[in-house]
């Protein structure tokens, strides 16, 4: 599957790690999740991707050798932070919890984009063999997108609550 043959992983925390396991799982061969400081050139990935905090974006991307697909996991943030790289944003659209199984992606929404049509083809096969609902959310969309899924999650919730 030329470049998903290799993924390496930035950011271990609960969405890096389910990520990693899902992939794994997947039958891709992954490395990571990576830490911070981590080289994901050393594993000659064809992808990475990055499970960072938004504001650690570009920092994280600007430490990347040029050479592989860079992507983000950021439901808010557009692909200006991954300048550089061929980038690609895809974000699961569910929240992660802690010691999630493999298959907890499966049947997920996931909004995704790419600079180049390469890019958003990795973005999507990674979705689609994750077992996700793939949907293309726009540059210029990524806002609106990012504020109405916060308000289905969040605010539901919170009627629930009320109610």
């Amino acid at each position: 599957m030329g470049e998903l043959d290799s993924i390496a992983v930035i950011g271990a925390g609960r969405l890096g790690a389910a990520l990693s396991a899902a992939l794994r799982a997947a039958g891709l061969r992954v490395d990571g999740p990576l830490g911070r400081g981590a080289d994901p050139g050393a594993a000659a990935a064809g992808i990475v991707l990055l499970c960072v905090p938004d504001g650690e974006i570009a920092a994280a991307a600007a430490a990347v050798r040029p050479g592989p697909l860079v992507g983000h996991c950021s439901g808010a943030t557009g692909l200006a932070p991954l300048a550089g790289h061929e980038g690609f944003a895809l974000h699961p659209l569910m929240t992660v919890p802690a010691g999630a199984p493999p298959s907890v992606f499966a049947g997920a929404g996931c909004a995704i984009d790419g600079a180049t049509p390469r890019a958003l083809a990795a973005a999507s096969g990674i979705a689609e063999r994750l077992g996700m609902r793939v949907t293309r959310v726009a540059e210029a969309d990524r806002a609106a997108y990012h504020a109405a899924a916060s308000i289905a999650s969040n605010f539901l919730v919170t009627l629930e609550a009320a109610a």
